[in-house]
């Protein structure tokens, strides 16, 4: 959390200054944590709860793609859902 936070000059900042990828990547990573229970300082909570309702990463969310599935015989399929869809399957 310590690199995270020294990235972070203020809570309404970004990595660089201005947005980038590497926000987005960040708040992914804080997100898994947040929401498997690590204790995450607030500031950072927030910022990856800022990065996440960006509208541009929300689009990316729900973009449809095309995914592979395979039963417990071994059968493919190929079916099309969100980002957001496939990460609640698993």
């Amino acid at each position: 959390m310590g690199l995270a936070n020294s990235l972070l000059k203020d809570e309404e900042g970004s990595i660089t200054g201005a947005w980038c990828l590497a926000d987005t990547d960040l708040a992914l990573m804080l997100n898994r944590l947040v929401l498997n229970g690590d204790d995450v300082p607030k500031n950072l909570e927030r910022y990856a709860k800022r990065q996440w309702e960006r509208a541009s990463v929300q689009r990316w969310v729900k973009q449809q793609r095309k995914t592979k599935m395979t039963d417990n015989r071994g059968l493919t399929t190929t079916c099309t859902r969100t980002r957001a869809e496939a990460a609640r399957a698993g």
